[in-house]
């Protein structure tokens, strides 16, 4: 929201009026009147109140309440300006029986800014119960509101996104260029996402609390190397950075909106949303609603995060690959690879696995080399029992992260060990394993690895899901004794490829 132009209607640091001749006459003008009151009998002025005459009082209460009421006036006028420009926050449905005249609209949104206001200082505070009241809060049928994204770009830019088609039902406003650093804006409407000009193309950028931070803090950018990165449970970003991008190009319009929606949606999940935001009808996901996917295609999925990475999915499929892939394509190919790597399997297993290794192999040919995408590229592989194609792609992976030397910065053991023992069973669980020993390998001297593989036998034993599964178990010792025989082949000068 812009600063007001108007004086009037500017909030004062202190109270306005009170020096040179606007605070002299008026000053004069009431002991005048206090005097002349108190002369013709009012004796009542002169006893003390709080330590203070009473006329005292009554000349500071004349003085100061056409400042105060004109100062509610310009702040009542910010209320109303802010609604006509950016989209009214009375977002209570019809449906809730709740009031929705415009005196019940205004009690209600009152309360609950109040609200919103108290749980935020106890989130800066870190009261403790927080988390308890959130999940109490989420119990409650609370009102929820469509996801709100503000743009602050130029009105070409800003039609192009907003004429997109979109997954998901969504508030695009057209915010000020200012918008985005407005803190104003964003208490008032609470965005789930911001739209803004950067150095090299759109930035957008997705509100964090303290203690319910982002766990990926930008698609464009490569998480840091390690298992729990090449598995996320979370792939929610805190910012994305879209760079290549023509706005004139239906496509790229199309998949700009496909990963804002995604970013908007995935902040809208539960261990980002803080009391607050609970209040003002940042509700998590799983209660808004789902228009389904452009362009007629299929997506099958309630849950609305979901479908816009379903969707994501579909247009990694459709890209382009004659031309060198840009910035929002590798962030929608590591994002598709991550989630489709996590993501539990659907009851058909059949189609469920093959739809997840289509999308996997085509990010792999938008960012096949970069080792995180191999690596999970390897574990679909490793799932769809294509053992030939899961050694290739670790073989590949190995490789990109020795020549580049971006090894793992922490100890892989505990990783997978944690895997072993507690992963529930499934094909995918599997392949992340296998691919979870050529991250281990990878920080591994050569002479060390098979003292690491014994190591991994003996849990192999005690494993619950690999207790009785003697082809997985040689399948995964097998994938140690390969990465083993590729760097003793390439040490002694030999080709990798007949070592392998």
């Amino acid at each position: 929201m812009n600063a007001p132009t108007n004086p009037s209607d500017s909030a004062p640091a202190f109270i306005p009026g009170f020096s040179g001749h606007r605070v002299v006459a008026p000053t004069l003008g009431w002991c005048a009147l206090t005097a002349t009151a108190h002369s013709l009998g009012a004796s009542w002025l002169a006893s003390p109140v709080m330590g203070m005459p009473a006329g005292v009082w009554l000349i500071g209460l004349g003085l100061g309440s056409p400042h105060a009421l004109r100062a509610a006036a310009a702040a009542a006028r910010r209320r109303a300006r802010a609604r006509e420009l950016h989209a009214p926050p009375a977002w209570i449905p019809t449906s809730r029986r709740w009031p929705v005249s415009a005196p019940g609209r205004a009690v209600a949104d009152a309360i609950t800014s109040g609200l919103s206001r108290a749980a935020d200082l106890a989130v800066r505070r870190r009261a403790p119960g927080l988390p308890t009241l959130a999940a109490l809060h989420d119990r409650l049928p609370w009102p929820a509101r469509p996801v709100r994204i503000a743009l602050a770009l130029d009105e070409a830019r800003a039609a192009a996104i907003i004429s997109a088609p979109g997954v998901i039902e969504c508030e695009l406003i057209r915010q000020p260029s200012a918008a985005a650093e407005d803190t104003e804006a964003r208490e008032l409407h609470r965005f789930d996402a911001i739209v803004q000009d950067g150095p090299a193309g759109l930035v957008v950028l997705t509100p964090e609390a303290p203690g319910h931070e982002a766990s990926w803090y930008d698609w464009s950018d490569q998480r840091p190397l390690a298992y729990a990165g090449v598995f996320p449970m979370r792939v929610d970003c805190g910012r994305l950075s879209l760079s290549g991008l023509s706005m004139r190009s239906d496509r790229d319009a199309a998949l700009a909106r496909a990963l804002i929606e995604a970013a908007a949606i995935l902040s809208r999940s539960g261990h980002r949303l803080t009391l607050a935001d609970r209040i003002l009808g940042r509700r998590p996901v799983n209660e808004l609603r789902c228009d389904g996917a452009p362009d007629a295609r299929p997506v099958l999925a309630r849950d609305p995060a979901e479908a816009c990475l379903k969707d994501l999915m579909f247009r990694v499929q459709s890209f382009d690959l004659t031309t060198a892939p840009t910035t929002a394509q590798r962030a929608a190919a590591r994002l598709v690879s991550a989630w489709l790597s996590t993501r539990p399997l659907g009851p058909d297993f059949d189609a469920d696995m093959a739809a997840r290794r289509r999308g996997i192999e085509a990010a792999a040919q938008v960012a096949g080399d970069e080792p995180e995408v191999m690596l999970r590229l390897a574990a679909v592989r490793f799932a769809a029992m294509d053992d030939d194609g899961g050694y290739d792609a670790l073989w590949r992976a190995d490789r990109i992260l020795r020549d580049r030397q971006t090894l793992p910065g922490s100890d892989q053991f505990l990783f997978l060990q944690a895997e072993l023992d507690m992963g529930p069973y499934g094909p995918m669980t599997l392949g992340r394993a296998a691919a979870g020993i050529c991250l281990l390998c990878a920080t591994t001297p050569v002479e060390r690895i098979p003292y690491v593989r014994d190591d991994l036998i003996d849990d192999m034993r005690y494993s619950g899901w690999l207790v009785g599964r003697d082809q997985d178990r040689a399948m995964l010792l097998e994938v140690f004794r390969r990465i083993e025989r590729i760097r003793r082949s390439e040490r002694m000068g030999l080709p990798s490829a007949a070592a392998a």
